[in-house]
């Protein structure tokens, strides 16, 4: 594994293979970089690959592929990968992928997929197709739902994968059908069905 150590105000830097590397008054230790632009960066023991931007973190013992953006965070024993974010978090023995942005936030011992986190705690959770603010939870776990102050308010569309153009089927009927609106249910019972629609958390 390539050692690399960049204590400079401003300096290029390029790995073993030729890939070039951005860092600013950055120090790592026993890390392998490459295409990752650091700024302020205290790094041990890591992999860096396609990361856009990290500003003022902290890592050790972690992997980071394809990121967005990383900015005044903590990390350890972690994997953060596909074009996720984290910004002033604290991620630990966890994995944060598919998109997922966290935001003033801390999970342990959870797994975040397509997922949303703003000033939330999650531990030993399993958080996927969620928006999840100002709530705690712990053992959990989490799909398809809209959260706030620990409640659930709504459900989210499950994520799409990408399909092949040749693979994708035929769409349906799409033709409007008038209805009588006196057969529509009122407000009280419509809110009632949603609220029974809505998946709950649930331990595993």
């Amino acid at each position: 594994m390539h050692s690399n150590t960049a204590t400079h105000q401003s300096s290029e830097n390029s790995g073993p293979s030729g890939n070039g590397n951005a860092l600013i008054r950055s120090d790592l230790r026993n890390c392998s970089v490459r295409n990752a632009r650091l700024q302020r960066c205290t790094l041990e023991n890591c992999v860096l690959t396609n990361v856009r931007s990290a500003q003022r973190i902290q890592a050790c013992h972690s992997a980071f592929h394809d990121v967005a953006s990383l900015t005044r965070s903590e990390f350890v024993d972690s994997v953060v990968r596909d074009r996720s974010a984290v910004v002033r978090g604290t991620v630990k023995n966890s994995v944060v992928r598919d998109a997922s942005t966290l935001t003033r936030s801390d999970v342990l011992g959870t797994t975040l997929s397509h997922s949303q986190l703003s000033r939330a705690c999650l531990e030993n959770c399993d958080a996927s197709n969620c928006v999840i603010s100002r709530s705690n939870f712990k053992g959990m776990v989490l799909k398809y739902g809209v959260w706030e102050r620990g409640r659930l308010l709504d459900a989210t569309v499950p994520a799409v994968a990408e399909l092949d153009s040749k693979a994708i089927p035929v769409a349906r009927d799409t033709r409007t059908v008038d209805i009588d609106s006196d057969a529509l249910p009122d407000s009280e019972d419509s809110d009632l069905s949603d609220d029974l629609d809505l998946p709950p958390p649930y331990k595993p």
